[in-house]
C-alpha cells in the first residue's frame, strides 16, 4: 500500500465550510463533545508524526499552539507525542482561561513538557517582562521568532537587546538539555 506521504496526489482536503459542517454533524446529531473531538484530532496528529518521524531519529518536537481549538489540538498532540517517546516543547502564545485548555496545560506541565517564553528587562534592570513568542526557526545565528515591530516586546528589545529565551518546566530544567542564546 502506497503511503500518502509518497503520493501527495492521494491527499484530499476539506474546505473551511466542509470542516464546519463535519463539526456540526459530529457535535449535533452524533453527540461528540469538543473535548472528544480535540482528543481525536491531537491523537491523529501525533500518530501521523510518529508514522513519518521515528522518535529514535527525531525526538524533539515543537508544538506551536494558538488560543482556539486548533491550539488545543496541538496541546493534546504534544501530550500523546510525549507518551510515544518524543520530547515535546510547547509554544502556547496566547493562553485562554477556559478550563479545558488550563487542564491541557496542567497535563503537559505534569509531564515536564517545556513551554517557550521570551524574557526581557529594562536597561536599568528594574523589572522583567515576559511574553510567549512564536518560534519561527532556529538558524546559525540563534532563535528567530515572529514579532510585531511596534509591540512593547520589540521596543524593549530595541532599548536593551539582551534577553533570555526560556523553556519553562515549572521549577527545574530537563537534565541534559542546554540552551545557547543566539540573541
Amino acid at each position: 500500500m502506497e503511503s500518502s506521504v509518497q503520493n501527495p496526489a492521494s491527499i484530499s482536503y476539506l474546505t473551511q465550510r466542509e470542516a464546519a459542517e463535519v463539526d456540526e454533524t459530529l457535535m449535533g446529531p452524533l453527540g461528540f463533545s469538543v473535548d472528544q473531538l480535540m482528543e481525536l484530532a491531537g491523537l491523529s496528529v501525533a500518530t501521523s508524526i510518529a508514522e513519518v518521524y521515528q522518535p529514535s531519529e527525531y525526538n524533539c518536537v515543537l508544538a506551536i499552539c494558538g488560543p482556539g481549538n486548533n491550539g488545543g489540538d496541538g496541546l493534546v498532540a504534544a501530550h500523546h507525542l510525549y507518551h510515544f517517546g518524543y520530547k515535546p516543547f510547547a509554544c502556547y502564545t496566547k493562553r485562554t482561561p477556559k478550563p479545558l485548555y488550563s487542564g491541557l496545560v496542567t497535563q503537559l506541565e505534569s509531564l515536564s513538557v517545556s513551554f517557550l517564553c521570551l524574557r526581557t528587562c529594562q536597561r536599568t534592570l528594574t523589572f522583567y517582562s515576559s511574553a510567549m513568542v512564536l518560534l519561527k526557526e532556529v538558524d546559525k545565528d540563534g532563535f528567530v521568532w515572529y514579532t510585531n515591530y511596534e509591540s512593547r516586546k520589540a521596543r524593549e528589545l530595541s532599548e536593551n537587546p539582551h534577553a533570555s529565551l526560556l523553556f519553562l518546566l515549572g521549577w527545574a530544567s530537563p537534565a541534559g538539555r542546554t540552551l545557547d542564546s543566539g540573541l
